[in-house]
């Protein structure tokens, strides 16, 4: 038997703090005092399910960790690679098609921020990334013409906090073109901010680095 975070959560140290992503709920959250030290001894390997103390059982029961069969892990503190550099777009044709596909793929991602959970969202985004079977032979100019798309349909968006819905449509554009970019969520404190990008390896293609690297990312599908 070997302890493991319950599904849904996820976690990141930022600027030293354990922040939270509980997916099920829709909410950011950290831990204080002795919840936070029992936290970080478990990602330490430093405490196990046979020799738990007080706190390790505070977080088994309010559900942070669960118990499973199956060999201990240790050193589980997530270590996402964050882009380190700027996409270049090349010049491409006409984004005409592409374009209407980018509105409608825009409009309906906005229309589902409002209408449904945060765990519906990503499992969606994680369902349609995993039936990606055909993969562009010419990412670049796939990327360019997602870009160049985009950028064709900004006049009817209005971009401020909008970042989630513009990524996750943006995201399934790529995903449309063959090419297996990856949506990031991030997150900042003091104060506490959390944005959302789409990378392709270590290349950010709708965003800056100079942008993201004030972030730590949290999850990445």
């Amino acid at each position: 038997m070997h302890l493991r975070l319950r599904d849904g959560l996820h976690f990141c140290n930022c600027a030293g703090r354990i922040v939270f992503l509980d997916v099920h709920t829709d909410r950011y959250f950290a831990l204080s005092g002795n919840a936070d030290q029992a936290f970080r001894a478990w990602i330490a390997g430093e405490v196990t399910v046979e020799e738990p103390d007080e706190h390790l059982n505070c977080l088994m029961r309010i559900n942070l960790l669960v118990l499973e069969t199956g060999q201990s892990r240790t050193g589980i503190e997530p270590s996402l690679q964050c882009a380190t550099r700027d996409f270049q777009p090349r010049a491409v044709g006409s984004a005409c098609i592409i374009g209407a596909r980018a509105f409608l793929l825009r409009y309906g991602a906005r229309r589902n921020i409002r209408s449904q959970s945060l765990r519906t969202i990503l499992w969606g985004v994680r369902e349609r990334k995993a039936a990606l079977t055909s993969f562009a032979q010419d990412a670049v100019a796939e990327i360019s013409l997602a870009c160049k798309a985009f950028g064709s349909t900004g006049w009817a968006f209005q971009s401020k906090d909008q970042c989630l819905p513009e990524s996750i449509a943006f995201h399934r554009l790529c995903l449309d073109r063959g090419v297996p970019a990856s949506l990031f969520i991030g997150v900042s404190v003091n104060p506490f901010i959390a944005h959302c990008w789409v990378q392709h390896g270590d290349i950010v293609i709708n965003d800056r680095v100079e942008r993201i690297r004030q972030f730590t990312p949290i999850l990445e599908i």
